[in-house]
């Protein structure tokens, strides 16, 4: 069953290139005001509320 998600919180998912993934909900002004990376993303689409990112290669379990 889905956990709910409060409406200003987002699910971020990382997908690393040797197979890891790490999933956390976090708030979405959070990854505004602390990283510009993320602000870029969410700026993209205002109204996203989950974000998957492929390929990373520093994702650790």
């Amino acid at each position: 069953m889905p956990r709910k998600v409060a409406i200003e919180c987002m699910k971020v998912v990382l997908l690393g290139k040797l197979g890891f993934s790490v999933k956390f909900s976090v708030h979405r002004d959070v990854l505004i005001e602390k990283s510009s990376f993320f602000s870029e993303k969410i700026s993209e689409q205002s109204d996203l509320y989950c974000l998957q990112i492929s390929d990373c290669e520093d994702v650790d379990c």
